[in-house]
């Protein structure tokens, strides 16, 4: 492909700094792919690099995207210390735009690991630099997880309200990702009130939209949700397609993680309906 065409002439040409840099862009490559071994082999390579050089910036980009391979994979600690290495990294003498988005990142883990208080201090540190700096997509974004912390702190009023800036943040830098990340938000906050077909009404559409910008990760997300929605609707039967959707695209992206959660939510259907031999087949798998 045409990252691994750019590291072999890199690597002919023998300059160090450049096949650092190669060997990112083909980490990133296999990154998006979903193959996170591969992606970690070449970020590590680049990171052995880069220390030798004491190159500062690459390092930073580097480390950052470390921390996204582990948090993908739900690796919440491995990554909130890359996180933060980058953090330090870009404060001693990184752009300010840098410094907001690894603060960003370390929010993000924060919120993913269920420490609230923590992800709510980084989220409005990173909130005030994009605002800041007139950086409305990456101020949206962070509008957006702000909201969802307060959905998990069950303070639906302050979620809604961020969601809404985020959302309409979203639609003016038409950032199609986070306008479907805004909708699965809003559908959560509106599950948690009691409101299912609401929320489903928001997750059906956070799906179409992670689906027409082919992203696998939160497709495979988003079939799961709407499974667990017919679920609390007491639909078995949708229910049940959903999550095999769900299970036959993390097969096929690899989500090996959440592989045995999705296993566990079919077997869990399975002995809802007192089909028990069914359930522990699921459950033997999980």
């Amino acid at each position: 492909n045409h990252a691994q065409r750019i590291l072999d002439a890199v690597r002919s040409s023998g300059e160090r700094k450049f096949e650092a840099d190669a060997l990112r862009l083909r980490g990133d490559a296999n990154w998006k792919r979903g193959k996170y071994k591969a992606a970690e082999r070449d970020y590590l390579e680049a990171l052995k690099i880069a220390e030798a050089m004491g190159d500062s910036r690459g390092l930073a980009h580097i480390v950052h995207n470390l921390g996204n391979v582990y948090a993908d994979q739900g690796q919440f600690n491995v990554a909130l210390a890359y996180y933060q290495r980058a953090l330090t990294i870009n404060r001693s003498g990184g752009e300010i735009s840098n410094v907001g988005k690894s603060l960003l990142n370390v929010g993000l883990v924060h919120l993913q690991s269920g420490n609230y208080a923590a992800s709510l201090a980084f989220l409005d540190s990173a909130a005030s630099i994009f605002d800041k700096i007139s950086d409305s997509t990456n101020l949206g974004t962070t509008l957006v997880y702000i909201g969802t912390t307060y959905n998990a702190l069950a303070n639906y009023p302050m979620a809604l309200e961020y969601l809404e800036k985020g959302l309409h943040l979203a639609r003016d830098t038409k950032d199609t990702f986070s306008v479907a990340v805004v909708y699965a938000s809003m559908g959560d906050v509106q599950l948690n009130l009691g409101n299912y077909t609401r929320g489903l009404q928001y997750h059906l559409k956070a799906s179409s939209i992670f689906q027409m910008i082919r992203n696998p990760y939160n497709v495979s997300a988003s079939y799961t949700n709407i499974g667990a929605i017919y679920r609390l609707l007491g639909d078995y039967d949708k229910a049940l397609d959903w999550y095999r959707r769900a299970l036959s695209l993390k097969e096929e992206i690899g989500e090996q993680y959440r592989i045995g959660i999705t296993l566990g939510n079919i077997g869990d259907i399975y002995l809802e309906q007192d089909s028990l031999g069914e359930a522990l087949s699921y459950f033997r798998h999980s």
